[in-house]
């Protein structure tokens, strides 16, 4: 039982399995590193050009809320004359039918 007698042991590959000639090595940390590198530089890439386009639609929509409180303002002003017209005409009449 010495293990002089005994025959030296090979690997056979398993039954269906890949030859060893197939069998690709296995990934580095270098590679995982340039994976992880290039994964987070195309999601900052992507979150780039996310905020860009928020910040467009932001300053999109702040340009059409301004414009319209812009028609706003000048309808109240225009409602303002129209009472100031109204009134200071209403002003004598209501003085004329009081005499």
């Amino acid at each position: 039982m010495s293990s002089s007698t005994q025959p030296e042991s090979t690997l056979a590959p398993a039954p269906g399995s890949a030859p060893t000639s197939d069998v690709k090595a296995a990934l580095t940390i270098e590679d995982i590193s340039r994976l992880l590198d290039s994964k987070i530089s195309t999601q900052i890439a992507t979150l780039t050009l996310t905020t860009s386009e928020v910040k467009s639609d932001m300053a999109r929509l702040r340009g059409d809320v301004l414009d319209r409180l812009d028609g706003h303002d000048r309808s109240i002003a225009d409602i303002g004359r129209r009472l100031t017209v109204l009134e200071s005409s209403s002003t004598p009449l209501v003085g004329a039918t009081e005499a």
